[in-house]
């Protein structure tokens, strides 16, 4: 069991460390060209949130991606970056992949807004009701994570390993 919490603990960490440039890149870039002013507490908001989404997501991940090693099964596509000498071939996997992850994450994010929609509403329109709407603020609703987690985060752990190299 001291294995599981220190793969958790550890891919928890690792996720939300490459989400923690996101928060003031994109702040910054909307200070430097703003639509409109934005006030201070939305962007508190937005922090507080971000800071107990990431880990939430990566631990989903994390649990995910043990439970299927401790049943004997694995997710069902391992993408591999080929770094061998052919130049062509390794330039190519390198631009594709990620292409390939963005459009199949994005699937799964769409059809997951679209049922919280059909399913959810009720919760769902808190995100919807935000007034100061920016880059990190649209989702301040803990329901947002857990529907987030269930509907976009858990079907990519299922479809693709963490266990990636290089990509």
């Amino acid at each position: 069991m001291g294995d599981f919490y220190s793969v958790v603990i550890a891919k928890t960490v690792l996720y939300a460390l490459k989400l923690a440039w996101i928060f003031p890149v994109m702040t910054f870039v909307e200070w430097l060209f703003p639509v409109r002013p934005q006030s201070f507490t939305p962007r508190l908001r937005s922090a507080v949130f971000w800071v107990l989404a990431a880990p939430v997501a990566g631990a989903t991940m994390a649990v995910t991606y043990y439970a299927l090693r401790m049943l004997g099964g694995h997710a069902l596509i391992t993408p591999r970056v080929w770094f061998g000498w052919d130049p062509i071939t390794r330039g190519a996997s390198l631009v594709i992949a990620p292409i390939v992850g963005a459009v199949i994450g994005d699937f799964f994010f769409y059809w997951g807004h679209r049922a919280e929609h059909a399913f959810f509403w009720r919760f769902h329109r808190v995100h919807h009701s935000i007034g100061e709407l920016n880059a990190v603020n649209s989702y301040h609703h803990a329901s947002e994570e857990l529907f987030r987690t269930v509907l976009m985060v858990l079907p990519n752990a299922l479809l693709f390993s963490p266990d990636v190299g290089p990509t």
